[in-house]
């Protein structure tokens, strides 16, 4: 099938041949989406034996280079990720996502933390935390893929003080153990050399991807280094080719099925390919299974709004409850004001009705307290009890605090006594001599 109009696949992909595919930019949601379409038509459509990846990225779109990451793992047919100039921070990903990972002698691959480079969170203090949760997955594949320990990762994405992450030569990565060594590919020394002198000193991601694709392409004009090795950067006047906007004739592509002479618009094929199908569909077929997701969209939405009103009617119950609560608190208070009213003026009544009955004479001071506490606990037998016992006319205190009344009883005491010696001494006689009585 030919394929030479599509962005990013090199050549004419074939059924059970190698398909070579070239992210030669930055990447960002133009990039990564043009780059799935072709990825996903190719494995779907052409059935390649492998495909490979040819990469020479400075990164950028840590949530578009993933989507990218994620196309080529999960990828039905064998693949290979090359590094051909540089694979720098996102770069680095879509890299580690091959079945294999390999690198040109002369390449520089670069791995470092994710960073807000919007202008909007420059002077926020702290790092925000979809960027904490970036750094977490990043440092994730690195294990997975490169079999590293978390403190390792950390170290090597950290960098050395004073550096933003860590670089790596195709030497080098084999000395960490991100790949074998067999998984470097050889090229001239010539050309080790000229790359070499030519990014030393550079440290900047983009200047260097540019740097050495310039001087890749200039060598490769003279012709490949080996036959093994054609899929480097061949046309230097591709290497940019990824840069530019889209044209109509590249987004109305036409390719044939050799199986069944029909015309398929790579459009409709990469929609059927984000659709799932892995091979070839007729037209009704794709209506049903956008239908069937239109009808569970309807029904997401119908079930979204039943689980909105059911919120609301939730937060009228809360609010209810709520309502309800602070009235029985408040009806719990009154009551409880209306019980301590009522025991005071019952205090007030016993103590009262007590001190009547110690005034009019009925108990003694000294029983007091017993007595208060008896209508305590059953206020109607005390008061029945009270009011049953007769008052008493203080005559002893009057006596007391009366002369002339004590004067009068002594007096009459005594003559009570006189009258009864003079009873006795006329029966006994004033010597006891018992004469009779009259």
């Amino acid at each position: 099938m030919n394929t030479s109009k599509f962005k990013y696949v090199v050549g004419e992909a074939k059924e059970n041949e190698v398909c070579d595919i070239r992210l030669f930019c930055d990447i960002d949601e133009y990039t990564a989406n043009s780059f799935n379409s072709e990825f996903l038509w190719v494995e779907s459509y052409i059935k390649p034996s492998k495909i490979r990846v040819l990469i020479n990225s400075s990164g950028d779109s840590v949530l578009y280079g993933m989507s990218i990451f994620s196309v080529i793992r999960n990828s039905s047919i064998p693949t290979e990720c090359i590094n051909e100039g540089l694979a720098a921070s996102m770069g680095s990903i879509v890299w580690a996502a091959g079945d294999k990972s390999l690198m040109r002698d002369y390449t520089i691959l670069m791995i470092h933390n994710p960073f807000d480079s919007t202008e909007d969170n420059k002077d926020t203090e702290g790092e925000p935390d979809y960027v904490k949760a970036f750094r977490q997955q990043i440092e994730m594949i690195y294990m997975k893929r490169w079999g590293f320990n978390k403190t390792k990762v950390k170290e090597l994405m950290s960098g050395k003080e004073g550096t933003d992450g860590t670089f790596f030569t195709a030497e080098e990565a084999v000395k960490a153990g991100i790949i074998p060594v067999e998984n470097v590919l050889k090229t001239s020394k010539q050309k080790i050399e000229k790359v070499k002198n030519a990014i030393e000193g550079i440290t900047d991601n983009h200047l260097l991807k540019d740097t050495i694709t310039s001087i890749c392409g200039e060598l490769s004009s003279n012709g490949s280094d080996n036959k093994e090795n054609k899929h480097s950067i061949n046309d230097v006047s591709n290497l940019n080719k990824n840069k530019q906007e889209p044209t109509e004739v590249e987004n109305k592509t036409k390719t044939n099925n050799m199986d069944t002479g029909q015309t398929i618009d790579f459009n409709f094929g990469a929609v059927v390919a984000s659709l799932g199908f892995k091979e070839k569909v007729e037209v009704p077929q794709v209506m049903a299974r956008i239908t069937e997701l239109v009808n569970v969209e309807n029904k997401l939405n119908e079930a979204n709004q039943t689980i909105d009103s059911l919120k609301i009617e939730k937060a009228g119950e809360v609010t209810k409850n709520q309502n309800l609560t602070k009235e029985l608190e408040n009806v719990k208070a009154e009551l409880q004001a209306y019980k301590d009213a009522e025991k005071k003026a019952m205090s007030q009544k016993i103590e009262s009705m007590v001190q009547d009955a110690i005034n009019t004479g009925k108990i003694e001071d000294s029983a007091k307290q017993n007595w208060i506490d008896m209508p305590t606990k059953n206020f109607d037998l005390a008061k029945a009890t009270l009011d049953s016992i007769p008052a008493r006319d203080k005559i002893s205190t009057e006596i007391e605090n009366d002369k002339d009344n004590v004067e009068k009883v002594k007096d009459s005491v005594q003559t009570v006594e006189a009258q009864m010696a003079k009873q006795v001494e006329a029966v006994v006689g004033k010597d006891f001599t018992f004469g009779s009585l009259k």
